[in-house]
């Protein structure tokens, strides 16, 4: 090879080599300026993004601002218009509006009723007993105490002649030969206190008579009392729900007025229903149990149809003990009252008292139905109860657990009684004595309302099983289920 082909090749290798750094610069530089275009592309395309959320954003919540505040707009004219909508539709005399319907169930009495019949109906039999109330109204005077005594004219014309008011249902039965008339119905009021029947010489007559509820469905009979001369020997407060009475008169009296004590005294309320309170834990087997109290407690299933009872076999006593191991001393009396001076029966406190204070491991206390029926007034009830639990605080032992059981619901016994307040109110005056002089913290209470017996407004069928034709005294079942279960229930 010449050297001029040597000299060639090398300055040809020497121009490749310088080519081939060249390009490797070149690409190089290509590559980052095309990775720099690169980060300030994305760098811009995330601002834009960036800002145009942000914008959309803002335009979103404008929007929703601009909606609310549209519906809320909206809303006030809506309210605007159905208010004049209203004020059109009444005049109109077509239907009437959903706001004016709603408005109409509200009763003056400030009632609201279910429907509008409902406040029709209702308001009207309330106009209806202040017409009464009107035809009737006689006279008024003060009694002792300052309060003022309606006197209704009863007026003879007005009755039903030859009939009676039949005392267990209300109904208005004929009976000849008697002189009897029915009157129509008076109006009263549920707390109203009836104190007497006159005729024109002022002396008080025997009588009698129904009350009923403002459907005038029968609800309880008015005891028949006599008396003579001026006074009048009972009261008899008006129960629940009552709204009229009608009586049963002699046509042979002239200027009959039945009167009436306008006010409603401080101890009824209905609402106030207490609770069981039982000490526990009790130890009863093999202890001495006496049970003081009345015709519930002795055993009695029903009186309707003659006396009839489980005494020493079905009683409740005689099951507790049975089940619980205790020593039965049943030393109950039918007819019992706490109070004194209403029957012939040994009252429940002499009961107590007849017992020895060292033969006496738990003593049970059952009572207070025959108080209600007979009239005992609600003070004397519970001065009496007082009375009691002093005697029971200072004779027996600090230690003895004394059990106190309140009457138990009745189902329509109310068929000849006079009564100063509800039964609930003289369960309620008892629990309350008891619990206020609970000095040693031994007393229990247990809520006869709680053994689940029926009411006069359950149904008739549990009714009849529960009780005797009475509708009070427990059957021979209802010992034995409902009265054995819940004493058992409230104590272990």
């Amino acid at each position: 090879m010449s050297s001029e082909t040597t000299s060639r090749i090398n300055g040809d290798n020497l121009l490749s080599g310088q080519i081939t750094s060249e390009v490797a610069a070149r690409q190089a530089a290509m590559n980052s300026e095309v990775t720099a275009r690169n980060n300030a592309i994305s760098s811009a395309i995330a601002t834009e993004v960036n800002n145009r959320n942000k914008a959309i954003a803002t335009e979103v919540n404008n929007r929703n601002e601009a909606i609310s505040t549209e519906a809320s707009t909206r809303a006030t004219t809506d309210a605007s218009l159905q208010s004049q909508i209203n004020q059109l539709i009444a005049p109109s005399g077509e239907a009437p509006s959903a706001a004016e319907v709603q408005n109409a169930r509200i009763g003056e009495n400030g009632v609201t009723y279910q429907t509008l019949g409902d406040a029709i109906r209702s308001q009207i039999a309330l106009l209806d007993k202040s017409i009464d109330a009107d035809k009737y109204a006689y006279g008024i005077e003060p009694d002792n105490s300052g309060e003022n005594i309606i006197n209704y004219l009863l007026d003879t014309s007005q009755y039903e002649a030859n009939k009676y008011v039949f005392n267990t249902d209300g109904s208005i039965r004929s009976l000849s030969g008697y002189n009897m008339c029915v009157s129509p119905y008076i109006p009263v009021s549920e707390g109203d206190i009836v104190v007497g029947t006159l005729v024109s010489n002022g002396a008080a007559v025997d009588h009698f008579g129904c009350v009923y509820d403002e459907n005038k469905q029968f609800i309880c009979a008015i005891r028949t009392l006599s008396s003579t001369g001026n006074s009048q020997n009972y009261t008899a407060i008006m129960p629940n729900r009552a709204c009229f009475v009608r009586l049963t008169m002699f046509t042979n009296l002239s200027a009959n007025y039945f009167r009436f004590l306008k006010k409603r005294v401080g101890w009824l309320n209905k609402e106030i229903v207490y609770k069981t309170l039982a000490r526990k834990p009790f130890s009863f087997n093999g202890k001495r149990a006496y049970f003081a109290g009345d015709s519930i407690a002795y055993g009695i299933t029903d009186t309707s149809q003659g006396v009839v009872n489980v005494h020493g076999t079905g009683d409740f006593p005689t099951l507790f003990c049975s089940a619980v191991g205790a020593i039965n001393n049943n030393i109950s009396v039918s007819g019992a009252l706490y109070c004194s001076g209403f029957n012939e029966s040994t009252t429940i406190p002499n009961q107590v008292r007849s017992i020895s204070a060292d033969a006496v491991d738990v003593l049970f206390i059952e009572g207070g139905v025959n108080d209600w029926a007979f009239g005992a007034s609600p003070e004397t009830f519970a001065t009496t109860v007082q009375e009691l639990c002093d005697y029971i605080n200072t004779t027996f032992s600090n230690t003895l657990p004394v059990i106190w059981i309140t009457p138990i619901n009745e189902a329509g016994w109310r068929t000849s009684v006079v009564t100063k307040a509800t039964l609930q109110d003289y369960r309620n005056i008892l629990t309350r004595t008891i619990l206020t002089n609970d000095i040693h913290a031994r007393f229990s209470v247990v809520q006869g309302t709680d053994f689940n017996f029926p009411t006069a407004e359950d149904d008739s069928a549990y009714i009849a099983s529960m009780f005797g034709d009475d509708k009070l005294h427990p059957s021979a079942l209802a010992y034995k289920t409902l009265y054995l279960s819940g004493l058992l229930n409230a104590l272990l």
